[in-house]
């Protein structure tokens, strides 16, 4: 279905200035959306992305505008997750009360934007602490896979710290899925 059959002919779609576009960036700033900002100048969304491509007046007040509506979209989730809202709590069909609702995924999702050194996600290690490893040798053993390829293991010495070395074991062979044994590597 094309857009005139689903919101109506498009009236001069050939004249895109002044009001028009005033009316463009004016729903631009409320909504974020160039379909719905189009529909209310009454303009195409290709020539809305068309006037943008040759002004960079109108294509810096498009950014702006939708800097705007990212604006009013971080502050309600900010509201919803500080302030909340009420559900409505329904009984025998009956709306009887509400209840005070808060989003916790909104919360975190702020935090991590606002605060990514302390709440981004990461993998934590033993002591969260980062380990410097630096390969002095590697030794294979001497007996190839079947298919004539290096077997894999051998020991590998690391060092946390550089006053007291340790050696991690690696597992051996391709066949062999099992892992480190708790300390076995040094930290």
């Amino acid at each position: 279905m094309g857009r005139e059959a689903r919101r109506g002919p498009v009236k001069h779609p050939s004249r895109f200035d002044g009001d028009r576009r005033e009316r463009f960036l004016a729903q631009l700033r409320r909504c974020g959306v160039v379909a719905l900002a189009a529909d209310a100048a009454g303009i195409s969304r290709s020539q809305a992305y068309r006037t943008r491509e040759g002004s960079a007046a109108f294509r810096e007040a498009w950014d702006t505008a939708l800097e705007d509506a990212t604006d009013g979209l971080e502050a309600e989730a900010r509201r919803r997750a500080l302030e909340g809202w009420d559900r409505p709590v329904f009984y025998q069909g009956q709306c009887v009360g509400a209840v005070r609702e808060y989003s916790d995924p909104l919360l975190m999702f702020l935090l991590k934007a606002h605060r990514p050194d302390r709440f981004r996600e990461r993998v934590p290690s033993a002591d969260d602490q980062p380990v410097t490893v630096k390969i002095l040798r590697f030794s294979e053993d001497p007996a190839p896979e079947s298919d004539g390829t290096p077997r894999a293991g051998g020991t590998i010495p690391v060092f946390s710290d550089p006053e007291k070395p340790a050696t991690m074991s690696m597992p051996g062979g391709a066949g062999d899925r099992s892992s480190p044994k708790p300390g076995e590597a040094g930290t």
